[in-house]
């Protein structure tokens, strides 16, 4: 019995020793897990300060660019301006002399409009042509009562033969016209062609 009980103590001595080995090998097994993800994070915080680093550089440069481009603009914005101040010196001369040519012009311009009232003030001037003779009847008025005269006849006809119809209106007659009258007179090439 003793033997067996030995035995029994042994088997579980051996068994606790095994579970205690793969304890071991298990807390072993994640110390070395986490020592990977520790040097994992390490490393992606290193690879993350670098691209930050390289951020912070490149932004840097931009506006280093940045501030050199500004500088040379400024500087030819100066350039232009002197360039401008010169041309603005010449142009004064140019300015002086258009004034000058300016105001000569105006002064002929009045002197041509006093010699034109000094002639309006003379008198009028009597036309080569008088513009009416003397015993002749002006023949305007006559010609226009002629043409109410005789238009006033052609009506009263249209309408007296609108009239005589029994049945109402003449056939052809379109929009009131009994006949083809033309608008513009006939060119004289076209005379006796229809």
């Amino acid at each position: 019995r003793q033997r067996e009980q030995r035995k029994r103590e042994r088997e579980e001595r051996e068994e606790k020793k095994k579970q205690i080995n793969e304890w071991k090998q298990r807390k072993a097994e994640e110390q070395a897990r986490e020592r990977a993800r520790e040097e994992h994070a390490e490393k992606e915080k290193i690879r993350e300060q670098q691209r930050w680093e390289a951020a912070r550089q490149e932004k840097r440069v931009i506006a280093a660019e940045y501030r050199r481009q500004r500088q040379e603009a400024e500087s030819r914005i100066r350039e232009a301006s002197q360039t401008v101040s010169s041309a603005r010196r010449a142009m004064s001369v140019d300015t002086a002399r258009v004034k000058q040519r300016n105001a000569e012009a105006v002064h002929r311009q009045l002197e041509a409009l006093r010699q034109r009232q000094a002639e309006q003030m003379k008198g009028p001037s009597t036309p080569a042509t008088p513009s009416k003779f003397v015993g002749v009847p002006s023949r305007a008025l006559s010609s226009a009562e002629a043409y109410v005269s005789r238009r006033r006849t052609q009506l009263a006809a249209e309408e007296q033969a609108q009239t005589d119809s029994k049945y109402g209106p003449l056939p052809g007659n379109f929009a009131g016209s009994v006949d083809h009258r033309a608008i513009r007179a006939t060119p004289a090439w076209r005379k006796g062609l229809g």
